[in-house]
């Protein structure tokens, strides 16, 4: 009774500081504009990879697709670096990486879209790929920021099931390694169900990209402005590592100049000042606001962060207390007290995953590690249903069991410890992972992926009722 009371109690202040935190935010940021986010490209080198697969007619019958690529290389900014590839049942160039730096530069990009006539017999994904990476290593330039953008809609489709599994496998290992290496991120759009979203998947995961399923070529747009900011905001970071830094320091800390700014003087100039940060639109100099008015602005700043963490606080309680009352149910006692000589009950998982060997450290043609039985052990020991042949590595370094429809990562008291996504995992605490989870085994890197299911935060779906015409 004591402690259902204490539950509610700690569920309402929970919901109260969570209004609390909303309407501090709000007033915080009323008024302020937000900047119009410019999605030109800058500084960067892309390769399209257009599927031209007779497919494709049943998928784009509108030609959406050149219409959405015209759309990208208008809003090109000066200066940046685009070429094109499309692909059938073989890979050829129709515009090698040219500088965008004029308007009959883009009319000749546009014009050489009218040769996707969708009349391609098979769907040879690799070979575009290759293709791609051979343009970008070509060009020479290595302190740009690359990527590569994959358009298609059907598996690997070489017309010999034997030679499909070897491109794949080439796709996924080789070529996927080499943009890893080249600092070559893919992304990939998917059309249908039936093209190989698996894939993608890995492509995107080792790369360090992303990937897409929609449903209509009408789709594609704002997934292209998706990338198209991505690439020009890892171009600004690149370009401006100094800026960024800067910022940071400033908005934390202000200090005092060493001389008196270059301007008129005056009496109010005559007193220590900090520095000026802004100019107004005729380039004139802005005085610094008062030591005041800084204060009050930095604690309208950190008022919000200050609520978010109480939440958080409650919220950990709240946890805590769900997860104690837990441990007392009949239920847990199956699979968290297994005696020293049991021998623990495999069982197929509902949902299907793996493991992702993202440094290839264990001696096997694929880097896919299937997940197919729970629980599953992983150590250096040969015993175990994954073995990671690292001395680093404990004999019973960690389980991942799947559970009420969720998988949970444990470390078995390992000498070296387990990480996910670079937080240890405490011995004997069970962690849930979700898709696109970084796991280190000591220092043996992994990525946990369900089939089917995009990693949270990296992917989105976008349907055809939500864009603005």
């Amino acid at each position: 009774m004591k402690a259902n009371k204490l539950k509610s109690g700690i569920i309402t202040a929970f919901v109260f500081l969570l209004i609390a935190a909303f309407t501090s935010i709000a007033s915080s940021t009323e008024g302020k504009k937000t900047p119009t986010r410019s999605t030109s490209t800058r500084l960067s080198e892309i390769m399209f990879v257009l599927d031209n697969s007779g497919s494709m007619k049943k998928n784009d019958p509108d030609r959406i697709t050149g219409k959405v690529v015209t759309n990208f290389i208008k809003n090109a900014a000066d200066g940046s670096r685009i070429g094109m590839v499309i692909f059938g049942k073989d890979a050829r160039i129709l515009e090698p990486i040219t500088e965008i730096a004029s308007s009959a530069t883009r009319t000749r990009f546009i014009e050489s879209l009218d040769q996707i006539d969708y009349r391609g017999q098979r769907t040879n994904t690799p070979a575009g790929i290759e293709r791609a990476i051979y343009e970008l290593k070509a060009s020479g330039n290595k302190n740009i920021e690359k990527a590569i953008i994959l358009l298609t809609d059907g598996l690997i489709d070489t017309g010999d099931k034997t030679r499909d599994q070897e491109e794949e496998t080439w796709l996924k290992e080789q070529l996927a390694e080499e943009c890893r290496d080249l600092g070559i991120k893919i992304y990939g759009i998917a059309f249908t169900d039936k093209a190989d979203f698996r894939l993608m998947q890995i492509l995107a995961t080792k790369t360090g990209g992303e990937y897409f399923r929609i449903y209509s070529a009408a789709e594609i747009q704002p997934i292209f402005d998706r990338i198209n900011t991505q690439i020009a905001a890892a171009a600004e970071k690149r370009d401006n590592p100094i800026k960024n830094n800067s910022e940071q320091m400033i908005a934390t800390s202000v200090k005092k100049p060493a001389a008196k700014p270059v301007t008129a003087p005056s009496p109010a100039q005559q007193m220590p000042k900090k520095p000026v940060l802004r100019t107004d639109s005729q380039g004139s100099s802005q005085t610094a606001p008062d030591a005041s008015a800084v204060n009050e602005k930095k604690l309208s700043d950190i008022l919000p962060v200050i609520f978010l963490m109480a939440i958080i606080l409650a919220a950990l309680i709240f946890f805590l207390m769900m997860h104690r009352e837990n441990k007392q149910r009949p239920s847990q006692q199956a699979s968290g007290s297994r005696g020293r000589g049991d021998t623990p009950r495999k069982l197929r998982p509902e949902v299907q995953a793996e493991l992702i060997d993202v440094e290839h450290i264990i001696p096997q043609d694929s880097v896919s590690l299937t997940i197919d039985k729970s629980p599953i052990s992983i150590g250096r020991d040969s015993s175990n249903d994954i073995v990671i042949p690292q001395k680093v590595v404990s004999s019973l370094h960690a389980t991942i069991e799947y559970r009420n429809g969720y998988y949970f990562l444990e470390d078995n008291r390992s000498t070296n410890g387990t990480r996910l996504n670079n937080r240890r995992v405490e011995q004997d605490t069970k962690m849930k992972l979700k898709s696109g989870d970084v796991i280190h085994f000591a220092n043996s890197e992994f990525r946990f992926l369900i089939h089917d299911q995009a990693p949270y935060g990296e992917t989105m779906v976008i349907h055809a009722g939500d864009i603005q015409t």
